[in-house]
């Protein structure tokens, strides 16, 4: 049976909170995502900066983030989960952004 591939959709210009709000948490998640590539030469998240996971529950999803210092972030991956990644992501970072301001 041929594996089941799902359409790629990608979203771009995602602003470096929101960016990492979404990236940081799965990439930390052993359990649930695997890092299947990491570039990392010698301008990694200075110039640009890429990480593809992989689900360990389902091998044919891969989420692939992008970032560049001239074109913010970008996701790629079933677009479904890209939306409602950046949807929480977008909440996580306008709550933080509550807090600090309730502290100052």
């Amino acid at each position: 049976m041929a594996a089941c591939f799902r359409k790629s959709y990608t979203t771009d210009f995602i602003p470096i909170d929101v960016f990492n709000a979404a990236l940081l948490p799965l990439w930390k998640d052993s359990n649930n995502w695997k890092q299947i590539y990491h570039y990392n030469n010698m301008d990694a998240w200075i110039d640009h900066g890429e990480v593809h996971l992989q689900s360990v529950s389902d091998p044919n999803i891969i989420l692939k983030f992008r970032w560049t210092n001239w074109f913010e972030g970008e996701i790629t991956g079933p677009q479904e989960m890209v939306d409602e990644m950046l949807v929480k992501a977008k909440n996580v970072v306008a709550n933080d952004n509550i807090s600090d301001s309730k502290r100052n």
